[in-house]
C-alpha cells in the first residue's frame, strides 16, 4: 500500500488471489490462512500510529520509520502489530 496507494481490500484480494500459496518468476510462496493475513494488514493499518512511534524509538538515533525501505517497514510493523496485539502468537514465532 505503500508503495503503491492501493486501497486496503484490493491489497488483501491480491495477495490472496495471486500470492499466498503461489508460485511467482519461479518462487514459491508459502501457504497462509487468509483470515490471518487479513488481520495482521487491517490491524496494521488501524494501530499504525500507535506502532509506529513504537518502531521509530527503538531505531539508531537519527533514523525515522520513513527512512526505512518500503518492505522493511511493512515487516517491522505487522511484528510490531502481532507482539502488542496478537497474544495468540509468541513473539519467538513473530521475530522468526
Amino acid at each position: 500500500m505503500d508503495m503503491t496507494g492501493i486501497d486496503l481490500n484490493q491489497v488483501i484480494a491480491e495477495f490472496a488471489a495471486h500470492r499466498l500459496g503461489q508460485e511467482i518468476e519461479g518462487d514459491r510462496y508459502a501457504e497462509a490462512e487468509p483470515e490471518f493475513f487479513r488481520d495482521i494488514v487491517e490491524g496494521v493499518v488501524r494501530e499504525q500510529l500507535r506502532i509506529d512511534p513504537l518502531i521509530d524509538k527503538q531505531l539508531a538515533e537519527g533514523w525515522r520509520l520513513t527512512r526505512v525501505d518500503s518492505i522493511l517497514r511493512a515487516i517491522l510493523r505487522a511484528g510490531a502489530y502481532e507482539i502488542l496485539i496478537r497474544g495468540d502468537v509468541p513473539a519467538r514465532v513473530v521475530i522468526s
